[in-house]
Parts: C-alpha cells; structure tokens; sequence
C-alpha cells in the first residue's frame, strides 16, 4: 500500500490488515525523508496463517493520536497508488524453519553464510523476507561482492510447503587488530605467560608467535600457534610478538612487541635492627630492600630462640612496631615477589632483648652530722636500657623535693648542712617503656658540735697515781679518745696507748696536767679538747713533836699533841685501842699515836713515842679526821675510859 505523508511533523500513521480471524499492524512515522521530499513510503503487512475459506481483507488505517500506546498526534495521510494484495498458499503443516549462521569479512567481497536444519528438504536463500526470487540454494550461500553488511533470508522448502524466512546477516566489518597481554618482567630463571587478542575481522583466527633479542629482527617460534605462549626460563630482557589472522578475508596482523625484562632476586640492603627495652615497652624495625617483580611483598616473623618462626598476622609492610614485650624475642622479615622465577630472601633476626625496669638495691642512708659538716650518699641500681640515669633531690620535709643542679650520678655528697635535709634520688633510663624508681629517702640529721670533760683536780703524794674519767655530750658518730699531759697546762703531748674514756696516770714525782681530745666520726664533728685537770704532788706526811707523858688522877683526864708535816687527811692524831697499841707496865698503861694517811703514794701509819700514864691516873682522849679527796671518812666522837 503506497502512502504519501503530507504532514511532516513526526506523528504516527497506523495500518491494521484483518482477513478472518488473523490480524496484524504496522506504524508508519513520518516524515520519512530517506525516500525524498515526495514522503512516499510503501508500507506492507504480512498476515500468516489465514484459512483458506477467507476470501477478503480488510485494511483499516488509523490516524487518531495517542491510540494503541502511542503518546503523539495522528498523521495526516494520502493513498498514493493502489492496494496490492499478495497471497501464498500454505501448508497445513509447514516445515521448521532453517538455522542459520552469520557470515562476515573483511572489506568488499563476498561472504559466505550458511544454514541447516531442514531435513528432506531445500534451503533457498532470499533477499527478502516475503516474496523475491531465489538467490541460492544449499546449506551454504555466497553473497554477490558487497561493500556493507547486508541482510539475507533462508527459508526451508518441502514440496509445495515453505517455511518462514530466517534473516542471515552478511557483515563487512574492519580489519582485526592483535594485541598482547602477560608479564613485563620476571626474575632471572623465570617464565612468563602471554596471551594474544585478536579483536575485530572475521573467520577463524590464527597464531604465530615469534621472539626477537633486540625487537628488530623477529623469529617464529616453532610450536607456538595457539592463543597464549608460556616462554622458556629467560635470563635476558627478550621481545615478543604474535601475528594474527582471520581467514575472513582480513588477512594478517602483527602487534606490537612487548619486553620481558629481567629483574634481580630481592635483596636486601638494611635489615632490621634489634634493640634492648623494658618489659612492656615495644620497638619499631624497618626492612630496606630491592629487586623482584611486580613488587615486593613482606611478611614478619617471630620466634623465641631464633630457631622457630611464626608468621605475625597482619605484618606485611616494610615497617613493623612489635607488641608489647616482656620477654625477649627475635625478629625478622621473609621478602619475596610472585614474579616468575623471583626467590624469597629473609632479613638478618632483630633480637629485642626485654630487661627489667631500674630497680634499687641498695638505698642511700641516714646519717647524723655535726653542723656545718657534708654527707656522701651512694646508691646501688640495676635494670633499664640502654644505662641508668639519676637525678638526686632533696627536701626539707620528704614532701616538696627539688631536683639538685648537677647531681646526676650515683654518688652524692652534700654541700655545708646546718638544719637537717632529706635526699633521694631518682633512677630512670631512655629505653623504650623503663620506668623510673625513687630511692628511699635519707635523712640527714644535723646536731651541734660535742663538748668534752674529765674528772677534776686531784692531789697525791710523791710516786702516787691518779684516775680520770672523760664525759662526752653532743655531737654523732663512733667516738674515739686520746689522753694528753702537760708540765705547765700549755704544752700538750699526747699519751701512748691512753686512748679509752679512762684513764690512771703513771706514778708521778711532780705535778701535771691532763685532759683528753674527743674525736666523733660524724661528718664535721672532728675534735675536741677537754677542760684540764690538775694533779698536785706533795710530800708524805712526818711528825716533829710527839706526845709527852703526864700523871694524872684516877678518874682524871688529859689532853695529848702531836705535831706532823706533809699532806695527810688528819688534822688532830689519833690515839688509844682503835689507833694505839697497849704496852703493859707495872702499875703504867702506855699509849703511841698512830698517823694514818691515805693519798696515793703516801705511807699509811706513822708511829709517834710511847706515851705512858700511872695506873691510878685515867684517859681521855679524843679522835677526828678531816676527809680528803681519795681518802676514807673516818668519824671519832668524845669518848671517855677509865683504867682498871
């Protein structure tokens, strides 16, 4: 049905073809400007499997807008010739229709196109898919020479009955391209395989590889006539190529080369160190290394004794940072590369070596000092990494501690004290996770000097001895004594061996001085001189009148003398049974003075003459004694006897 749109507007034109009940349609837009500026468009519906008994059909042409899902106006339309009705007779049971294959090439020319399936029967080919004349028949149709792809039809004919055309298409299509895909590089010894991609062209693809030394001059490769090549263990850079054709007419094409380069075995330049840290801490280790292909990959490793490594999970950079330690471990890297022929290599072990945190075991000590004195203080620590720091400190209180300028190793010695000071110190170390341990405080107690003194003056007699006692107060520290004497109080010696807190001096002829020297130990307290003390020397004791005789009456009393020189402890002498001695007469009682002193050096009794009385006559006597320094006390009172 020719039809010529008069309205050139883009609207829809509908023809709808009824014969029975079989119906079909077509949609026409419009303008259709590839037949020119007449429009006209010649437009059929095909209607399949109509009874026979239908003898006519019905055309019905639609032009209301937005009708069977159309979404714009109508066309306005003109029957340009006259209708024509065709009509094929069909069999009851047609045969199926042929499958068909494709065809294509490269450039103008034929193309051959194929199709089966259709059994006792006859393939004929068309252009067309209704009406036409036969263009070939057979499994197999090649096309006249075409430019274009070109659409083609194969129906399957048995006796008088045709099935419905197939649509083969014959395409004219470009020139293949070839390319080459695989490994770049590959470790010495190793092996690449590539593959090469015909894309485009038609028919069926071959291969030819071929390999080159300097991509100049190519060779092929005896065997290698398939899609992929996996080359030889190279151990030089080597080009490759792979000519590729299609039998479609589109000859051959040779891409590009591409260079499997040889690259080293990793290696590595700076291994990871080790280190000594604190239990706890951690250390962070780095691996330097080069070589392999594509890249490199790493992979950590620990182990307690260098003999058993374990893989550390997540460790694959060329850094690490270990956990937290407390006993020491070794360490390592496995660096390797997944090219060909490429060889893992492991660091040197790091081995971080765990050691206690600083700990103390010997403190400083308390001391008391003399003002003005200094203290040396030491303390004794061990552990940390990678060696032991300090910082002594001192406070007034063992509350508020300052560090001390300069003070910073294990020894210290104070500057002048005069109030007491405490001290401590603080031992740390740089290592990674060392704690730092303070000292026990100690205090240093700061007391005044110590005085000294002995036992007071004393008097003996010629070759007599003398006792000293010394008295220390104040002061601190192990105290030691050294006795001196002096003719004159000025001049001091010190005495041989007279080095305890008393002392007996040798017997003496004259008199002399003594006092001793007190030294304590404590820091500044040093030494002291004693007040002195004074031994005086006298004659022993002589007498120069004695007692005369007297007669006196019974019941009577008398008084007696005695005159004596020399230091001696009696003022008056004594007499009668407690200090005489009776001498028996006829009708006399005689008595004899005894002078007794008892200085150190002196004699003890010094007899006077008998002194002699009647019998009638009776004694009374009296005895005193004055008490000296070294002597006893004796006490007589008044006592009166009468003789018998």
């Amino acid at each position: 049905m020719p039809i010529t749109e008069l309205t050139a507007d883009g609207r829809y034109l509908l023809l709808r073809a009824t014969a029975g009940s079989v119906t079909n349609n077509t949609i026409i837009y419009g303008p259709n400007t590839a037949l020119g500026t007449c429009c006209l468009n010649v437009v059929s519906v095909v209607l399949n499997n109509v009874p026979g008994s239908v003898t006519s059909v019905a055309i019905e042409v639609d032009t209301r807008g937005y009708q069977n899902g159309q979404s714009v106006n109508g066309q306005s339309w003109v029957m340009a010739g006259a209708l024509d009705v065709e009509t094929v007779c069909n069999c009851v049971s047609p045969p199926s229709s042929p499958s068909v294959t494709n065809g294509a090439r490269c450039g103008t020319g034929s193309v051959t196109l194929t199709a089966s399936g259709c059994s006792g029967g006859t393939i004929n080919w068309y252009s067309s898919a209704l009406g036409g004349t036969i263009l070939g028949t057979g499994t197999s149709f090649a096309t006249p020479s075409i430019s274009s792809t070109t659409t083609y039809y194969a129906g399957c004919t048995t006796g008088d009955c045709t099935s419905a055309r197939v649509a083969v298409t014959a395409s004219i299509v470009p020139i293949h391209t070839v390319s080459v895909s695989g490994g770049t590089s590959v470790c010495t010894g190793g092996s690449v395989t590539l593959t090469g991609t015909i894309s485009g062209g038609a028919g069926t693809p071959s291969y030819q590889w071929q390999s080159s030394s300097d991509n100049t001059t190519f060779n092929n490769i005896s065997g290698a006539t398939s899609a992929t090549y996996t080359t030889p263990s190279l151990t030089s850079a080597t080009y490759y190529r792979v000519i590729g054709t299609m039998s479609a007419g589109c000859g051959s094409v040779t891409s590009a080369s591409t260079v499997i380069n040889i690259t080293a075995d990793p290696s590595i330049s700076t291994h990871p160190s080790g280190n000594t840290i604190c239990s706890g801490g951690t250390h962070s280790m780095s691996v330097v290394a080069a070589g392999g292909t594509p890249s490199l990959t790493y992979q950590w490793q620990s182990s307690p004794d260098g003999t058993t490594w374990t893989n550390i999970s997540g460790a694959a950079l060329n850094t690490y940072t270990t956990a937290s330690l407390t006993a020491t471990t070794h360490f390592r890297v496995v660096v390797s590369a997944s090219g060909s022929g490429c060889e893992s290599v492991n660091s040197n072990p790091a081995v971080v070596t765990v050691v206690a945190d600083p700990s103390i075991s010997t403190h400083p000590t308390s001391a008391t000092i003399c003002s003005g004195g200094t203290r040396s203080l030491t303390v004794i620590a061990s552990g940390g990494t990678p060696s032991l720091t300090y910082q002594w400190q001192s406070s007034p209180d063992g509350t508020t501690w300052t560090n001390i300028s300069g003070a910073t190793t294990s020894n210290y010695t104070t500057p002048v004290l005069t109030t007491t000071t405490r001290y401590r110190v603080n031992v740390s170390a740089s290592g990674t996770d060392c704690n730092t341990i303070s000292s026990n405080p100690a205090i240093i107690t700061v007391v005044a000097q110590h005085t000294a003194s002995i036992t007071g003056n004393q008097t003996i007699c010629s070759g007599g001895t003398a006792s000293f006692t010394a008295t220390v107060s104040g002061g601190s520290g192990t105290i030691t004594y050294q006795w001196q004497d002096s003719p004159d109080g000025t001049t001091w010696a010190n005495i041989s061996g007279a080095t305890s807190s008393t002392f007996t001096t040798p017997a003496l002829t004259g008199n002399t001085y003594y006092r001793v020297v007190v030294t304590r130990s404590a820091s500044n307290c040093g030494s002291v001189n004693s007040t002195s003390s004074l031994v005086t020397v006298v004659a022993d004791p002589a007498i120069s009148t004695h007692p005369a005789d007297v007669t006196i009456c019974n019941g009577g009393s008398t008084s007696l003398s005695v005159t004596a020189t020399g230091r001696h402890p009696f003022s008056d002498l004594s007499m009668g049974k407690q200090s005489g001695r009776y001498y028996l007469d006829t009708g006399v009682r005689c008595y004899q003075f005894n002078i007794f002193n008892r200085f150190s050096g002196c004699n003890n009794t010094i007899q006077s003459s008998r002194q002699c009385y009647r019998k009638r006559m009776c004694l009374c006597y009296v005895q005193s004694c004055y008490h000296y320094s070294g002597c006893s006390t004796n006490s007589f009172r008044n006592r009166k006897s009468n003789y018998l």
